[in-house]
């Protein structure tokens, strides 16, 4: 009997579908703004800055960034909502103008919105619409969806918000921290 139920268990941690219909349940309705076509989450891009791109050009877009380190990545905060990550190479504190955007994340105050109306502050549930279910659901510093088409993450963190069902981080690729 005990084998059974682990089992079955075990098949829905698997399929990816423990409480994933519940959560979607909870969802706030889809009310989606006026889209802008300043985030694309196909092509990975914010404001024009896509993945890959030089450094300099974030800062061209947004202005001077404050950074902190991790041993593996520089993460760059905008102060608009914008953060950019690079791959730290050695000990340095601050990007080259040079170094690659690794991860591009979005986060509420940015006002910008996919063609489809889709950006932070949006319900979850719109993402859903738009992109179709996630490829995967889970627990991470909040419920996080993401999808590997486009590969976009999104998180409704537990704080401040305490879990409203809204987007309050978007971010390309979806293995953002």
């Amino acid at each position: 009997m005990r084998a059974r139920i682990w089992l079955a268990i075990e098949a829905a941690l698997l399929c990816g579908c423990v409480g994933l219909r519940a959560w979607q349940d909870s969802l706030p309705t889809c009310v989606l703004r006026e889209a802008d076509a300043t985030l694309d989450l196909a092509g990975g891009c914010v404001d024009g800055v896509c993945l890959g791109d030089p450094f300099s050009s974030a800062v061209q877009a947004w202005g001077a960034p404050g950074c902190t380190t991790t041993p593996d990545t520089i993460s760059c905060n905008f102060m608009n909502g914008v953060f950019v990550d690079v791959v730290r190479h050695g000990a340095r504190d601050t990007p080259a103008d040079d170094d690659a955007a690794s991860c591009l994340i979005v986060a509420v105050p940015y006002q910008g919105v996919t063609p489809d109306g889709l950006g932070p502050g949006e319900s979850i549930a719109c993402f859903i619409d738009a992109l179709g279910q996630p490829d995967a659901h889970g627990y991470d510093w909040g419920n996080t969806a993401t999808w590997m088409s486009p590969n976009v993450g999104v998180r409704d963190a537990p704080a401040p918000t305490a879990g409203d069902g809204l987007a309050d981080t978007v971010a390309m690729p979806a293995t953002c921290p």
